[in-house]
């Protein structure tokens, strides 16, 4: 249970578009042709990629700070 919480913290952490993305892509897996399962993850993730919060993350790695995730 200890490491449950943990894990659920870290993940916590992380920029929530992000978060929610994985979750969905997740969710969804099943739903997915083989064949179309790379095309339909993108779908999902390419949004997050091109977010406020994707700059946010690499401008806070360039300077070695954390992250302020806003969810946009």
């Amino acid at each position: 249970m200890n490491r449950a919480l943990e894990l659920a913290t870290s993940i916590a952490h992380n920029a929530p578009l992000a978060v929610a993305a994985v979750k969905q892509v997740v969710n969804e897996r099943r739903s997915f042709s083989d064949r179309d399962a790379f095309a339909e993850q993108d779908r999902i993730v390419a949004p997050v990629l091109a977010s406020h919060d994707a700059q946010e993350g690499a401008h806070a790695f360039a300077e070695r700070r954390e992250p302020h995730w806003q969810g946009r």
